[in-house]
């Protein structure tokens, strides 16, 4: 049992911003797991529901939980919620430990997906546990569970040479020549969060954390 959690904002604005592309990589795993045999046709048009934050549809199918849209799925034979706080990026602790409490699962089941301005366009790290590290919405997970005990996959979204404010950069949408770069950098993190929940997080450490990106540039154009 996984509580993942993507973070980012909602709305049509963020899509393509560094800050979300916690959202993305949850997008993913929704999609790709409703490809499974045996999902219902209706449920995998709920994937595009859960992409475009349609509340109202998930809402009546209670996908709307403690102000979060989840989606339950199977990912290896293990059950999985997958999660995507509403409430900005910067109250999202709220949302992750009021599920946590509706689900009764431990914070050792839990892992977030986040953006790191301190790791090059591409680069993934897999922890197990730490502080936020400057990110406002680990740092509000922290403050509500109480602890840092929970993995996380932290998304490289740093440029050399960047000038302006850091909350300029990872509010802005990416250029639009970004985005098949971004897709492939959120489906390719996508399959390291999978690794965690079938072989766990120090395999996946092992397998990840190393100073060659997950996605190049030249792979993704």
């Amino acid at each position: 049992m996984w509580l993942i959690v993507g973070l980012g904002n909602p709305g049509s604005r963020y899509e393509w911003t560094p800050h979300n592309l916690g959202f993305r990589v949850v997008d993913s795993l929704a999609a790709s797991a409703a490809q499974s045999p045996g999902v219902p046709m209706m449920e995998r048009r709920f994937v595009d529901y859960f992409r475009r934050f349609d509340l109202e549809k998930l809402t009546a199918r209670g996908m709307y939980v403690s102000r979060a849209i989840i989606a339950k799925r199977m990912i290896a034979g293990q059950e999985v919620v997958l999660a995507k706080p509403m409430t900005f990026m910067n109250e999202s602790g709220r949302s992750v430990s009021d599920l946590l409490l509706k689900l009764r699962w431990p914070v050792s089941n839990v892992i977030v997906v986040v953006d790191d301005v301190a790791l090059p366009w591409g680069h993934v790290r897999v922890r197990g546990k730490g502080s936020a590290g400057g990110h406002n919405g680990l740092a509000s997970i922290i403050t509500a569970l109480g602890t840092d005990g929970f993995a996380r996959v932290r998304m490289g979204v740093g440029v050399e040479n960047r000038f302006g404010d850091l909350s300029d950069y990872v509010l802005n949408p990416v250029p639009k020549s970004w985005r098949p770069f971004v897709t492939r950098f959120a489906d390719e993190t996508a399959a390291v969060v999978e690794t965690i929940v079938t072989e766990g997080i120090e395999p996946a450490m092992t397998k990840f954390n190393k100073k060659v990106p997950l996605v190049s540039w030249e792979s993704s154009v």
